[in-house]
């Protein structure tokens, strides 16, 4: 059965920033010539970088490492980003259970580290993540994922039934992804006007975020039909049409000859601009429309538009629509090489249209590289020699994998360039970099992608910015221990209060003392040490005088996306050798802190808790707290009873505790609530500490000098950065059992930091430990200057 469902993409340009916020000064560059920016650009305060994994392969054996690379550069240019400290890496399945995760010093905007595969893992797809100590799970383009597969020889050995239920799930689970298919469409610079004409790029694909050829027609709420289209490549196809105000649209689709379903089209505005491209070529105008009445609240007749190039302002010009609907911006002498983006504005820097434009010639680092087979005292070895010229006026520092050239590897599978340009700003992968790099038959489809990437930039921005205005988000920098402080005695919003954080690693000690912002919340950053350490954390009082307590944030961990890189799996049967053992847990924890200690309550965790502070001045004695605040309680001539009639001769009471010794009803009922900092109530099994006493439940008071005896300082245990460890080539040799899987793809040479600064040649020799005579080079890396450098080349040396 195929299924349809629809996503329509909704954008409010009426935001107050966009892709202008970074721009204006961010990067010393000013406007050309006379213009001049306006003066209400805002700029984002919550910093985000975009990160990549360059690894030293994609096909795993269970049993070895994954060595990699880190790159983190600023979002809107190429250059190595320097404020960032820290990063973490971890690979998860499809279901988001990690498998490992490490943290890994970022050093110059790159760092470099390893996560081992336990052999006990069972083969399959899995996800490697990166993303930093800022993570927001709600905007997925601020972290990296790649997909790896990993094979596992041994795994038919120890497989269970419950194994083959996940496998069977987890290929209904990609099937239906497959036949599922989602519609969106990218007005050309974001919304769809009233009166004049659209251009629309309309994306059919599968939830593997594969395209999806098909046909459409667009019609309006009345059945007419305005326009209709067919894909191209890609699922992609465009369409133009010029819509009527207050009328909806939606496109019928068919797929493979069979209607699958109807899409709404984003909602028609009746006042705004649009922008096209002329002939869908860079380099040509770009046609500014306008369908505004000067007359009405809220026109804009006089806009700006600000071409921007890798985060620099190129141009600024201003427009006069009073009189003229139509002007053009001639952009022939004005575009760079690689992504530019049109803003439109208002004079108080409110973004009313956007487009991005991708001129072709854009650049990447290119070496010479030289391979020399040798032999040296009776073994093997391999000696490349790497020249690159252009790096004498710039620092570079790359990396670079060497392998057999494995059966499946995709030589045009995402790269660092496709990545920065493209694949970020999409939210998905982007195969065949090369097409950035070159027109041949790509250049429709990389427009394409400029309208569609256009749209996904300014909801990133929009969510940055709101996040901004919310006084729960508090940015760091580098390992981070992220808390809230609470009101042990209420259940009342904390304020602002004072928290102590203490250190003590390798016996030096770091203390620090903070205030809160105004919701409890903390953020201690740059808690930047090797290895586990503790961290002891002790909260003050808040501007009530209330005793607090801590609680730690959950653990920001951005989601797995299910692509098309994900494989379905085969049932494995037993293996000759299947025994019934126990299998390593491979899974861990992705909350990076743990509480090693803490207040909390001596009974475990209550069914609920009455907080004194909270109850209204009246109530003087516990029994009228109590009365009608415990579901399930009734007080009968005075008789309390949590759990309904259990016994004819006995009592239905429950057991009455103060600071932990038992006490008769009476004189618990009786006495002054105001003596009490709270009241916990536990039902069921949580009373069972209290054995036959405790069958009716229990009633535990704890005073407000029993509560001093609760330590106020708590314990975390944080894991720091890992430690790095050496590539040992020899460790995967042709012999072992990982070499002899039919599928192993040998790593011959890893190296993570390939630095070029004055000198332009680099010399590489290592042993071979097999017969091979074709290897893929990947090397890859951005220097000082924001330069690129990506390649993935095939050599043979045997004939």
């Amino acid at each position: 059965m195929t299924h349809f469902v629809i996503v329509k993409l909704k954008r409010n340009f009426l935001a107050a920033l966009a892709f202008v916020f970074c721009l204006a000064g961010a990067y010393g560059q000013s406007p050309q010539e006379n213009e001049v920016m306006p003066d209400g650009v805002a700029y984002a305060q919550i910093p985000h970088v975009k990160i990549y994994l360059h690894t030293n392969k994609s096909n795993f054996i269970a049993g070895e490492s994954i060595w990699f690379k880190a790159y983190v550069t600023d979002y809107f240019k190429s250059v190595p980003d320097t404020a960032f400290s820290a990063i973490y890496v971890d690979l998860v399945n499809y279901e988001g259970k990690a498998v490992d995760l490490t943290a890994i010093e970022v050093n110059r905007g790159m760092g470099t580290g390893s996560i081992f595969i336990p052999d006990s893992l069972l083969a399959g797809s899995y996800a490697l993540r990166a993303y930093h100590t800022n993570t927001l799970p709600n905007i997925p383009s601020l972290s990296f994922q790649k997909t790896i597969q990993v094979e596992n020889p041994i795994e038919e050995n120890f497989f269970r039934r419950s194994d083959r239920r996940d496998i069977r799930r987890y290929n209904r689970m990609l099937e239906q992804k497959e036949s599922r298919y989602h519609a969106s469409f990218h007005p050309e610079s974001g919304n769809l006007v009233a009166g004049i004409v659209n251009k629309v790029v309309m994306r059919v694909t599968n939830e593997l975020e594969q395209g999806v050829d098909f046909s459409a027609v667009i019609k309006d709420n009345r059945g007419n039909k305005v326009a209709e289209t067919q894909s191209s490549t890609g699922g992609f196809a465009e369409f133009f049409f010029q819509p009527t105000a207050n009328t909806f649209y939606h496109a019928e689709i068919e797929i493979d000859s069979r209607r699958q379903g109807d899409a709404p089209l984003p909602e028609v505005i009746r006042h705004g601009y649009n922008m096209i491209l002329e002939n869908a070529n860079p380099g040509r105008n770009l046609v500014i429309q306008s369908a505004i009445n000067p007359g009405a609240a809220n026109s804009e007749s006089e806009v700006l538009a600000i071409l921007q190039h890798q985060g620099e302002v190129r141009q600024v010009k201003r427009f006069d629509f009073s009189s003229q609907a139509k002007h053009q911006l001639f952009l022939d002498d004005k575009l760079e090489p690689g992504v530019n983006i049109v803003s439109l504005t208002n004079t108080d820097g409110e973004l009313l249209a956007e487009r991005m434009i991708y001129k072709y010639g854009f650049e990447s680092l290119q070496p010479s590289i030289e391979l020399i087979e040798f032999e040296k005292e009776d073994s093997l070895f391999l000696s490349v020699n790497i020249s690159l010229d252009e790096m004498k006026d710039s620092y570079g520092n790359f990396s670079m994998s060497i392998t057999d050239m494995p059966a499946v590897e995709n030589i045009s599978q995402e790269s660092l360039v496709s990545y920065l340009w493209l694949s970020s700003d999409l939210e998905a992968s982007v195969n065949a970099p090369q097409m950035l790099l070159s027109r041949q038959e790509n250049e429709e489809f990389v427009d394409y992608l400029m309208i569609m990437a256009s749209g996904m930039r300014y909801r990133t921005h929009e969510e940055l910015l709101q996040l901004k205005d919310q006084d729960d988000f508090v940015p760091a920098t580098g390992l981070a221990l992220r808390g809230k402080l609470v009101p042990r005695g209420s259940s009342h919003a904390t304020g602002y209060a004072t928290v102590q954080m203490s250190v003590n690693v390798e016996g030096k000690s770091d203390i620090r003392n903070q205030e809160t912002n105004s919701n409890g919340q903390f953020v201690f950053d740059k808690l930047d040490y090797p290895g586990a350490f503790k961290v002891e954390v002790t909260p003050g009082l808040d501007t009530r005088g209330r005793k607090l307590m801590v609680e730690m944030e959950p653990a920001r961990t951005p989601p797995v996306r299910i692509n098309q890189d994900f494989k379905p799996r085969e049932l494995p049967s037993r293996g000759d050798d299947w025994q019934r053992v126990s299998r390593p847990v491979t899974y861990v924890n992705v909350q990076k802190v743990k509480s090693a200690s803490g207040p909390g309550s001596m009974y475990g965790n209550a069914d609920q808790v009455l907080f004194v502070d909270d109850l209204p001045p009246h109530v003087s004695n516990v029994m009228d707290a109590l009365r009608g605040r415990i579901p399930g309680l009734s007080i009968v001539d005075g008789q309390i009873n949590m759990r309904g009639p259990s016994s004819v001769n006995m009592s239905n009471e429950p057991i009455f505790v103060i600071d932990g010794n038992v006490v008769n009803s009476g004189s618990f009922l009786a006495m002054n609530v105001r003596e009490l900092e709270r009241i916990e109530i536990l039902k069921g099994s949580n009373a069972v500490m209290f054995g036959s006493r405790g069958a009716n439940g229990a009633i535990i008071g704890i005073t407000r000098s029993g509560d001093q005896s609760l330590s106020p300082t708590h314990e975390f245990l944080m894991e720091g950065f890992s430690l790095p460890s050496d590539f040992l080539s020899y460790l995967y040799n042709k012999g072992s059992r990982l070499g002899n899987h039919e599928n192993f793809v040998h790593t011959h040479y890893w190296e993570p930091e390939l630095v070029f600064d004055h000198e332009t040649e680099q010399r590489i020799t290592f042993p071979l430990f097999s017969k091979t005579n074709r290897y893929f080079i990947v090397i890859e890396g951005v220097d000082s200057q924001g330069r690129v450098l990506s390649v993935r080349q095939i050599v043979d040396i045997r004939d």
